[in-house]
């Protein structure tokens, strides 16, 4: 480039009227007359016909004073038309305040020191609008006498779009290194999407980054579930769609959850979706946009938009690499549910065990509904109990329990007929993923819940015959289908056990109820004699209270001998059965005279179990055969032995001498 003190222009070069005259600063003594002439139209020839674009800009007023031709016929402007013109002009109508900051760089005396052995770069546009990235030297020089600029300038274009693709790949190739680092750390899907989010802010250079999430719902919804950069309520003002046929589903983002492709637009300006919305996004900073889908191993799972501050000339590898990104982003989205739905699988069989665990009685189904509502996040949960057939009515059902939104609802009886639970009369299981209301349209209580999806399972005694039903039903299309299935199987196993102890205990009472009417002690111990049922006749006979019999030792509590009652016990446990007199004692000392009957008890797996009693009180019996026995022998009136009662002693005493006799001749 031409620059002062170099000795490249002339001062004072004998011109035409009007010419210009142009020149460095007097470092030496001035030529004089024809060489100076010469010199000047050498200067002139070698300035129009240099390759590169050059100029001469006045210092004062910034317009041009010479161009030559290659400046011309690079920034698409007729010479007539450059001349006069503020170089400012030469920038982007946006970018004016550069040239301003440009300029005053060259009016700095240091700076254009700098500027004239060093180059650097301005933005410059064609006359049609394309931007230039021109690499310019900046030297001082005269123009007619005035303090001038001459300019000499290089488009790099090429080179810097070069350098700005190699310098996004690289922010590129950063920013998925450092989302890969993200899924490492991550420990919640929210905690991912955030940071992801935070990365292509912060590393990737973008004003914007959010994550949507595409619902399977009614209207398909795209819902942002995370962000970092620009405003939150722009997200909050946005509908979008994967449907087609949806408000907010033929945008960019319906487009690229629904085909699954990478959606760029360059400049948001020429795009039609944004034309009601360029200023707004203009004045957020937003100038282009990538969308990026989320593909799962089944399904999209949404997608990660990025705003730009820029207009974009993504390259192919560029592009690849954002995808490769969002590629990252879904597996580890997938992993960490995967995580997530293990920990709720494993918190369910918790809930599953704590509530199969959950003791006995009536509040044992509102426990067992609630803990099953929490393990497969229902949102209606009931244990159904059937109703007696009565003749002439539907058969109808009675709720033992009935959760609804974490709610404990009143119980209540319905008729079968038109409901899910008619079907589990006859069929062990019914799983209804979607639309439950449609199918059966009369069931008034499915459509109160607003429920979409169904799942239960019939509860049957020990002989196979359907007792209740139990189930859940969720406002959403039917999920982790083998996981509630599974669960269900078990809280139906635990439910239905229930209600047949339930049921054998009631028969239980109303046979220990018979017992208690009859009049004979009957009393059931186990093995080491503890009493565990003590009937109203034992209460009658004994005057010990059932709660105070149970558990005592029947032993210790009616004998005081208690040689014979061992002894009999050893012929129970040895033959399975006795049958005798015994000698019991009552609470107040008194003595009681029994028969015995006693049976020994074996379990389901013919194992002894207990012994079972029945005592009956045969005291008077007794005392008549006694007195019968006593009349036989002495007289009523005088008491004295009668007849029978001397020949009874005689053969007594000849029976005792005999034995006598024999001994003394032995």
């Amino acid at each position: 480039p031409l620059r002062s003190g170099q000795g490249h222009g002339v001062v004072g070069a004998g011109m035409t009227s009007g010419a210009p005259q142009w020149g460095t600063a007097p470092a030496q003594e001035p030529a004089s007359g024809e060489e100076g002439f010469q010199a000047g139209q050498q200067y002139r020839s070698l300035f129009t016909e240099h390759p590169q674009p050059m100029w001469v800009c006045d210092q004062a007023s910034l317009r041009l004073l010479a161009v030559n031709q290659a400046m011309a016929q690079h920034y698409g402007y007729r010479e007539d038309e450059l001349l006069g013109m503020d170089m400012r002009q030469l920038w982007p109508a946006a970018q004016r305040e550069l040239a301003d900051s440009a300029m005053g760089m060259c009016r700095d005396p240091r700076a254009a020191q700098t500027l004239a052995t060093a180059a650097t770069t301005w933005r410059h546009a064609h006359s049609g609008g394309r931007p230039m990235d021109m690499e310019v030297f900046v030297g001082l020089t005269e123009f007619d006498g005035r303090p001038a600029w001459q300019i000499l300038a290089h488009d790099i274009t090429e080179r810097c779009r070069v350098e700005a693709e190699l310098a996004r790949l690289s922010r590129a190739q950063r920013m998925r290194n450092a989302c890969s680092e993200t899924l490492l750390r991550a420990g919640t899907e929210a905690d991912l999407l955030h940071a992801v989010c935070a990365v292509a802010v912060q590393i990737g250079g973008y004003r914007m980054g959010w994550v949507g999430l595409a619902h399977d719902d009614e209207h398909k919804r795209i819902e942002p579930v995370a962000h970092a950069g620009g405003a939150g309520d722009y997200l909050a003002r946005l509908h979008l769609s994967w449907s087609p046929g949806e408000k907010g589903g033929q945008g960019p983002a319906g487009i690229c959850v629904r085909s699954s492709r990478t959606v760029v637009i360059r400049d948001l300006r020429s795009s039609p979706v944004f034309a009601n919305v360029v200023e707004h996004m203009a004045s957020l900073g937003f100038h282009a946009a990538v969308y990026l889908p989320l593909r799962g191993a089944q399904r999209s799972l949404g997608l990660l938009c990025l705003y730009a501050p820029e207009v974009l000339e993504l390259g192919a590898q560029e592009t690849q690499l954002l995808e490769a990104m969002a590629a990252d982003l879904a597996f580890g989205m997938e992993n960490l549910r995967a995580r997530a739905e293990q920990q709720r699988l494993q918190a369910a069989m918790v809930k599953v065990a704590t509530a199969v665990s959950a003791g006995t009685g009536e509040d044992f189904f509102e426990r067992l509904a609630q803990h099953m509502a929490e393990a497969l996040s229902a949102q209606v949960a009931c244990v159904v109990r059937l109703q007696p057939p009565v003749d002439g009515q539907q058969l109808r059902a009675e709720t033992l329990s009935h959760i609804s939104d974490g709610v404990v609802q009143p119980r209540h009886e319905y008729a079968l007929q038109g409901t899910p639970s008619a079907l589990l009369l006859e069929q062990a299981r019914l799983v209804i993923e979607d639309r439950v209301t449609e199918s059966f349209p009369h069931d008034a209580a499915l459509a109160q819940c607003q429920v979409r999806s169904y799942v239960g399972r019939q509860l049957a005694d020990n002989g196979g015959t359907p007792i209740g039903m139990i189930l859940v039903m969720f406002r959403e299309p039917l999920q982790r289908i083998q996981l509630i299935d599974t669960a269900l199987q078990i809280f139906a196993a635990r439910a239905a056990a229930e209600l047949q102890r339930q049921a054998d205990d009631m028969r239980i009472r109303h046979q220990a109820s018979l017992l208690n009417k009859a009049s004979d002690a009957i009393i059931v111990r186990d093995l080491e004699h503890r009493i565990t049922f003590w009937n109203e006749g034992a209460e009658r006979l004994y005057g010990w209270g059932r709660a105070e019999a149970l558990g005592r030792n029947a032993a210790n509590l009616l004998y005081q001998d208690q040689q014979p009652f061992h002894e009999a016990s050893a012929l129970v446990l040895r033959n399975g059965e006795w049958n005798g007199e015994l000698l019991q004692y009552a609470r107040d000392g008194r003595k009681i005279e029994v028969e015995g009957r006693w049976t020994l008890v074996r379990n389901d797996q013919g194992e002894t179990e207990s012994i079972l009693a029945i005592n009956s009180n045969i005291g008077q019996r007794k005392a008549s055969e006694r007195e019968i026995q006593r009349l036989a022998f002495f007289d009523a009136l005088t008491g004295l032995p009668n007849r029978a009662q001397f020949m009874q002693r005689i053969s007594h005493a000849l029976a005792l001498a005999e034995r006598q006799r024999q001994g003394g001749a032995l």
